[in-house]
């Protein structure tokens, strides 16, 4: 995988092969941007920066993302134009299902803000309990790299930058 390449899977996910059509399943996401100049936000390969409130291992479907959708606007007028805190760097290291190493530099949530996300969550797995919902520890990507060394550069550059407040801007459905 090319460095800083990005994608909407959340660390640890299978990859689909690049020759065929992208097969993942749905998700909804919080989109996270601020107004301040900084090199911590930025947009990639996956979109706009964003935290996985509910990445479902279920074969993509109409039902299931009419039902995100309708949970996400039940949900945006305690969750829209929320702030909060990236606190901490660190890099999560595996390996794919294709045998590659990959190298993602995280942003996590303050403790504060991840229990709310997590919340979330469990709000989520109730009003859709078929979902078959995957999670990670609440973070927004800011890169994938090809090696560990280039991931721990990033992160070091990072520390310094942190805590870095942003805004919960939208939300969107994959």
């Amino acid at each position: 995988m090319a460095a800083n390449d990005n994608d909407t899977g959340f660390p640890g996910s299978p990859e689909t092969p690049e020759d065929s059509p992208r097969q993942m399943a749905s998700g909804l996401y919080y989109i996270v941007w601020d107004d301040r100049p900084n090199d911590i936000l930025k947009p990639t390969k996956g979109g706009w920066p964003h935290i996985t409130v509910g990445y479902s291992a279920a074969p993509r479907s109409v039902e299931l993302t009419q039902k995100m959708g309708v949970f996400a606007c039940l949900h945006w007028p305690s969750m829209g134009m929320r702030q909060v805190v990236l606190d901490t760097v660190r890099v999560n290291s595996f390996t794919t299902g294709a045998g590659e190493e990959r190298h993602d530099v995280l942003l996590v949530l303050s403790e504060k803000d991840a229990s709310l996300i997590e919340a979330k969550r469990r709000d989520l797995t109730e009003f859709i309990p078929n979902g078959d919902f995957k999670f990670a520890p609440p973070h927004v990507t800011e890169g994938i790299y090809s090696t560990r060394e280039e991931a721990e550069r990033v992160a070091e550059s990072l520390r310094e930058k942190l805590p870095h407040t942003v805004t919960i801007t939208g939300f969107t459905l994959d």
